[in-house]
């Protein structure tokens, strides 16, 4: 799967993770004690409702998996607690791991950032908002470069951005519809214009450099013009 298309999945539903109740266990400040990450294949040994333990990267231990994840499969992806997210997973099971150790007084927690196995990826949802920065109302041209079911990716100049187009728009000369009306009409190539909050990200990931809830979506190419509801 494309990963900037795995990309935008994953910031459609950062959306959504600001209204989840924080995790207890996690720091509710960017961590500054970071220590290293380490990443590969483990063989799953034990799972609990708060660990798995693992055997694998010169280590056998347990690693702290509690809290929020963003599963995604192709394009199916969920927001889920790790006690919905461990019945993915089977002792015995081999899988590829990010791990980072979290400093608190005089001990060093490992925690899992990212898991895979086979076709599906999990990855930790709360740490994905230390990318994000503050929104601003912007508008500009881009160039669609994908087309889904609830975002757009577009393209400015070398970055990608992701849009927010899921739910009702008000369509010129048509009223109110939903975006399943008028998602065959937005065509890749096509040049659009776009006006609304954009949330910048700190730094860009995989060409990602913004994300966008439009309030105006014009396609320059065939005249359609929305205006969200």
């Amino acid at each position: 799967m494309n990963k900037i298309i795995v990309l935008g999945i994953i910031f459609l539903t950062i959306i959504s993770i600001f209204t989840v109740a924080t995790l207890t266990a996690i720091p509710q400040n960017k961590p500054t004690g970071f220590r290293r990450v380490v990443k590969g294949e483990v063989k799953i040994l034990n799972i609990s409702d708060r660990w798995i333990e693992v055997e694998g990267l010169n280590r056998t231990g347990k690693v702290y998996t509690l809290g929020k994840w963003i599963y995604i499969k192709e394009n199916e992806f969920k927001l889920m607690d790790w006690s919905e997210a461990k019945n993915l997973f089977s002792i015995g099971d081999t899988v590829k791991i990010v791990i980072a150790g979290f400093k608190r007084g005089n001990r060093t927690i490992p925690i899992v950032l990212k898991m895979s196995k086979d076709d599906f990826i999990l990855i930790r949802s709360r740490l994905l908002r230390y990318d994000i920065g503050k929104g601003r109302r912007l508008a500009f041209k881009a160039t669609i470069t994908y087309v889904g079911d609830k975002y757009l990716i577009v393209q400015r100049a070398t970055n990608n951005i992701v849009v927010i187009v899921g739910g009702k728009w008000v369509k010129a000369g048509d009223g109110e519809v939903d975006w399943s009306q008028v998602k065959n009409d937005f065509k890749t190539g096509d040049t659009v214009w776009i006006y609304g909050k954009t949330i910048i990200l700190k730094k860009t990931v995989e060409n990602i450099r913004a994300i966008i809830l439009p309030q105006t979506l014009i396609d320059i190419d065939n005249g359609i013009s929305l205006i969200k509801k």
